[in-house]
């Protein structure tokens, strides 16, 4: 999960937010402040709250926060334009390339939504804009985490730009099997077990 877009996906209390959490905060031992910032929209019951005191932290969001919202979009949209002209100018592809060459390394940029299924339902200016930063983001180091309830939350063509999957137990068992395929055990309803894929 260093280096892509990571999606979490479970029934409610099954762990999927603590998955995100326990990411976040292993990204955090890791890699130094100057190295990682994390951007958390807390749209679940608090679960990211933790995370907020981290030096890593660069803003944390609540729902009701659409003015600051709109202020991280548009700040997103920048460092995206901004990067990529950098690259172009440098002749790199990608993060990597451009932080093993260059004496003034980039961080890399974690926007991280807990309860994305709420981005889904009332907020689809947002969703489309998180939708395009995890096509865009990958290879300019700004990567985007998202959890959810259910599997159909999240969009086919965010699905496709999710490097990492981790499967929770979900009440609709057939929702598993889009994200991970068959596989050869049933996923039991016990919180903090998953299917990494």
């Amino acid at each position: 999960t260093k280096d892509g877009n990571l999606g979490v996906f479970g029934s409610s209390g099954y762990g999927k937010s603590y998955t995100l959490l326990t990411t976040i905060l292993g990204l955090a031992e890791n890699l130094s402040p100057e190295e990682a910032n994390f951007y958390l929209l807390d749209y679940g019951n608090g679960s990211l709250l933790p995370l907020r005191q981290l030096p890593h932290t660069a803003d944390y969001f609540t729902i009701d926060e659409e003015l600051k919202r709109e202020k991280l979009v548009k700040l997103m949209k920048e460092e995206i334009t901004k990067r990529k002209v950098t690259f172009q100018q440098s002749e790199v592809s990608n993060i990597h390339m451009y932080n093993n060459l260059s004496t003034e390394k980039l961080p890399l940029l974690y926007i991280v939504v807990d309860n994305y299924d709420i981005v889904r339902e009332e907020m689809e200016e947002l969703e489309a804009q998180l939708i395009q930063f995890g096509r865009d983001g990958q290879s300019l180091g700004i990567y985007l985490f998202v959890a959810a309830t259910r599997v159909q939350s999240v969009r086919q063509s965010l699905m496709n730009n999710l490097k990492t999957k981790i499967v929770h137990y979900l009440m609709d068992a057939t929702e598993s099997f889009t994200v991970i395929g068959r596989v050869p055990f049933d996923l039991e309803p016990f919180p903090g077990r998953a299917i990494l894929k």
